[in-house]
């Protein structure tokens, strides 16, 4: 069933959604650079899948600007889920909003979600990924492409510029579209202003709690126990490996990690932690 179309609708757009609905089963990820329109078109998709009647996930590989779940994390939405819009059904704790450097732990939260999303039963997934085109940008896609098994790729771009990353990509095929009339530009500013929000609003309903080393494990470049450890992100861990949400470093002394999270502390088996300098205001 096509998307429902709109008059900015390109017919490019709804034959391409056409396309990946008549499969009986598809995996597609979306590469483009920034603000050309990659969040628009999976949310068409998903819409479409649902209306056809079939299970749909959406994993955003995107670091910095979140289409659902927190910043520094790999996030899966269920489009049948019941959790409230923008959060997330899973996610994997990357620990920085930038990929550089962050390569292995991106892939390999691309690899757990897509699992997740195909023991949940969706028969169409999409993967978005970020506007990062050059320097790293093409083999990083491949490698999410591989880890999340895509069986096509959906190519938004004006001109030439994906030729790196699609090459990058073979022999997967290829779905190309012009980049969206709708499609709006943001500044460094705005991006920056909303990774600040997307994170505070992981701690709108925070407590805190206190976990005790050895029974905890504690991932990541070690804290000091100084004061240069408040406010530090990390990711939480549950017994069966998912991941719980976000916690920010209130104290670490004597074995004692006191964080603020949602997470209840008797759930938390793992603390992964972020990059020194990613830190809660």
């Amino acid at each position: 069933m096509p998307p429902e179309t709109s008059p900015h609708l390109p017919a490019a757009w709804s034959g391409a959604i056409s396309q990946i609905l008549s499969r009986p089963a598809a995996t597609a990820v979306v590469v483009g650079g920034v603000d050309v329109g990659k969040s628009v078109f999976l949310r068409l998709l998903a819409e479409a899948a649902a209306r056809a009647g079939r299970a749909a996930a959406l994993i955003d590989t995107d670091l910095g600007q979140k289409d659902f779940g927190p910043p520094a994390c790999v996030t899966l939405r269920l489009m049948a889920s019941a959790a409230p819009p923008g959060e997330a059904d899973d996610l994997y704790f990357v620990g920085a909003t930038n990929p550089m450097g962050h390569f292995l732990p991106l892939i390999t939260g691309t690899a757990r979600m897509a699992v997740t999303a195909a023991r949940r039963g969706a028969s169409v997934t999409g993967v978005n990924t970020s506007g990062l085109i050059r320097a790293g940008g093409p083999l990083l896609k491949a490698r999410k492409a591989d880890a999340a098994a895509a069986d096509l790729v959906v190519a938004i771009a004006q001109g030439d510029e994906l030729r790196q990353v699609l090459t990058a990509l073979r022999p997967l095929p290829v779905v190309r579209l012009a980049p969206s009339p709708e499609a709006r530009r943001k500044t460094e500013a705005e991006r920056r202003r909303r990774r600040h929000e997307a994170l505070l609003q992981q701690f709108a309903h925070a407590g805190e709690i206190e976990l005790a080393l050895p029974r905890l494990v504690l991932q990541g470049d070690g804290l000091t126990g100084g004061t240069e450890d408040r406010g530090r992100i990390c990711g939480l861990v549950g017994h069966d490996g998912r991941g719980l949400g976000l916690g920010a470093v209130v104290s670490f002394r004597e074995g004692r990690l006191r964080l603020r999270a949602t997470a209840a502390a008797e759930a938390v088996a793992a603390v992964r932690l972020g990059e020194p300098r990613l830190l809660l205001p």
